[in-house]
């Protein structure tokens, strides 16, 4: 019945407009509200039966341990701040000790957010505690927040504390850092990756925690000694190029073209699960600088093709330094020649596991594209023992020209095209792909560098297939 109830009043699944509330449907403002109670209640509880509390949420991530920075604690309780403003309490992360003050501190907290369930907890908390500065707590009143009225015209009574107001602080905002682009120091203890809105964007805080190589990983994530890999090859920063150029061809053949980026990421995924291996994503380069591939392309459509790895997998310590494990590397390639298609094979040893290093390659060339596809696959098979497999593809136009001209042929009239069963796969992959980026001309998405990257970039689940 209130299931009932609830999908009544949320017959719209559009976002409310309220002024002064966030804008979440009946629903998500119900799971928000149920999420800020529970951490609370169960805070309350611990503290109630004489124990102290530390809590923090699941988008935190340790660098070291945090035992060190409320090991003697002097004041009731304590909170991290934001980066950006030390003395803002962000309530992702708290140490709070069992006193009747830190008691009714939460019984308060709780009691104007069931009240107000559309106010944001983190402003509920920081209410109170502006109270606790005031030096005499007489004439008190609400706050606005963000200039808005959020606690009616009607508010509720201002909470009695027995036995006095909570005495606080703040962690310093270097050893916990809140942001949507933390800043790690070699002083940072955590970092609690936030978003625009609470339990929005949970891939997206992932994606960012893994970029800045503090995601920890399980189940073999980073350590799994039998793990084979592809990256993309044929680039120095292991990158697709908005921008490459290439002699022989006319000025600007590939600027900008970002369906030569979908077709070329599209042959990587394929051949990655041909030979099932991981996939690790390369970035994206323009003008601007670089990209990170998973705020233009949907990653949840890629999922459905091959495991992925983010795009400083290679360069993470946990990922390879310390293991050493990546002692066979292969590498194939297709460019254009002077007489159709040419490929490279090479296979390389690494210097690691014996102390000496050696390679062995060979220079192919083939009358047609397809002949050349099926050998590239067909040599990528013989590469099974090799940890990593470097896949060069930017070269490769000739290839890149016929499968557009597949694609076109196929989706103007349906025809049965003789495809082999590596363009067929790859032509699969096009068409199963979702992006976000549908041209060039989305200047907010090639804006994004690394640097500016946040969570809510994140394609996650919001992408659309080819047109």
């Amino acid at each position: 019945k209130k299931e009932e109830e609830e999908e009544e009043e949320d017959k719209d699944s559009k976002p409310e407009k309220k002024e002064g509330a966030w804008a979440y449907s009946y629903k998500e403002k119900q799971k928000v509200a149920n999420v800020a109670m529970s951490k609370w209640k169960v805070a309350l509880e611990i503290l109630g039966r004489g124990y102290p509390v530390f809590f923090f949420e699941m988008d935190v991530w340790f660098l070291r341990s945090p035992v060190p920075l409320f090991r003697d604690q002097k004041v009731d309780a304590m909170f991290g701040a934001h980066q950006d403003n030390p003395d803002a309490i962000n309530i992702g992360v708290y140490s709070v000790l069992p006193t009747r003050r830190s008691v009714d501190f939460f019984h308060a907290s709780i009691s104007l957010f069931e009240q107000r369930p559309s106010v944001h907890d983190q402003f509920v908390m920081s209410q109170i505690l502006r109270w606790a500065k005031q030096p005499n707590q007489t004439n008190l009143k609400y706050d606005t927040q963000w200039g808005k009225n959020v606690w009616g015209d009607d508010p509720p009574p201002i909470p009695e504390f027995k036995h006095g107001y909570v005495t606080h602080d703040n962690f310093p905002s270097w050893a916990i850092v809140s942001a949507e682009r933390p800043v790690v120091s070699d002083h940072t203890v955590a970092i609690h990756v936030l978003c625009g809105m609470p339990l929005t964007a949970p891939h997206g805080k992932q994606q960012i925690a893994k970029e800045m190589g503090v995601w920890v990983g399980s189940n073999g994530y980073y350590d799994d000694g039998e793990a084979r890999y592809l990256w993309m090859d044929g680039h120095i920063h292991n990158a697709v190029s908005f921008t490459m150029h290439y002699p022989g061809r006319e000025p600007f053949y590939q600027y900008h073209n970002y369906d030569r980026l979908k077709w070329l990421v599209s042959c990587t995924i394929a051949l990655a699960n041909h030979t099932n291996r991981i996939w690790v994503m390369p970035k994206v380069a323009n003008d601007r600088g670089f990209n990170f591939l998973w705020m233009l392309l949907d990653m949840q459509s890629v999922e459905e093709f091959v495991r992925i790895r983010e795009t400083t997998f290679p360069s993470n310590p946990r990922s390879w330094i310390s293991s050493r494990r990546y002692d066979v590397v292969s590498r194939i390639a297709i460019s254009d020649g002077d007489k159709g298609p040419a490929m490279q094979l090479y296979r390389q040893l690494d210097a690691w596991p014996t102390g000496t290093a050696g390679a062995e390659g060979w220079n192919l060339r083939f009358a047609s594209v397809e002949d050349a596809m099926d050998s590239w696959f067909t040599l990528a098979e013989t590469a099974e023992d090799s940890r990593v497999l470097l896949a060069g593809l930017p070269a490769a136009n000739g290839l890149l020209d016929r499968m557009v001209k597949i694609h076109e042929r196929k989706r103007r009239n349906g025809a049965k095209l003789d495809l082999s069963v590596p363009a067929q796969h790859i032509v699969h992959v096009y068409r199963s792909l979702k992006w976000c980026l549908k041209s060039f001309s989305d200047e907010g998405l090639m804006e994004k560098v690394p640097s500016s990257a946040i969570a809510r970039d994140d394609c996650y689940g919001r992408g659309s297939g080819p047109s």
